[in-house]
């Protein structure tokens, strides 16, 4: 295959046209499989390659690898030792290319942690715009609403926190509860609306 797979890419830039249904098939099972250990590759890559300005090429000869000689019908677990496996392969010789002989050893767990860390800034990069329509609906309502939301989800006891306010308001707590989901329809209904409005 000559496409370089990638998880940017829709699965039928994977593979030729007029494949069979086969062929798309396992085109989708890679660039899932590719997406889910990507971060953790890139993770290892971090840590192994002497000179990070080959991270994106190695990144990406790893991906061909994989995609080529993969375990394709293996477990996602498989899958991620292969294509660990091949970026070790490919970031010793990036090294010895470069002309670095050190050998460099990681802990897996730390590997983890980083891949951990590399995809937890992923999501939060990909969720900032979700934040800020969040941010913009939570400033038009009022400090009680405020007071409300904050008691339920504003860190440990929500529990207590809901029934001394009820005990504060001289509510019933199942009033608390209801007013809580009229809130969170209303945030949800302004979080869609200026996502249509500002996508």
């Amino acid at each position: 295959m000559s496409a370089t797979p990638s998880i940017r890419h829709e699965p039928s830039e994977l593979v030729p046209a007029g494949s069979g249904p086969e062929e798309v098939s396992i085109a989708d099972r890679f660039s899932v499989r590719w997406s889910r250990c990507e971060a953790a590759v890139r993770a290892y890559l971090i840590a192994h390659l002497g000179n990070l300005s080959n991270l994106g090429e190695t990144l990406n000869e790893v991906a061909v690898l994989t995609w080529q000689k993969g375990p394709h019908d293996a477990t996602q677990e498989a899958f991620l030792g292969f294509s660990l496996a091949c970026a070790k392969r490919l970031a010793l010789a990036a090294n010895r290319k470069d002309g670095d002989t050190r050998v460099r050893f990681l802990d897996p767990a730390l590997v983890i942690h980083i891949a951990d860390e590399v995809s937890a800034q992923d999501q939060r990069e990909s969720d900032r715009p979700l934040l800020q329509r969040l941010d913009a609906c939570l400033n038009k309502i009022t400090a009680e609403q405020r007071e409300l939301l904050r008691a339920r989800y504003g860190g440990r006891g929500h529990g207590q926190e809901l029934h001394r306010l009820a005990t504060e308001r001289g509510r019933p707590l199942d009033t608390l509860y209801k007013q809580l989901e009229r809130l969170r329809s209303a945030l949800r209904h302004c979080v869609q609306a200026r996502a249509t409005s500002n996508p």
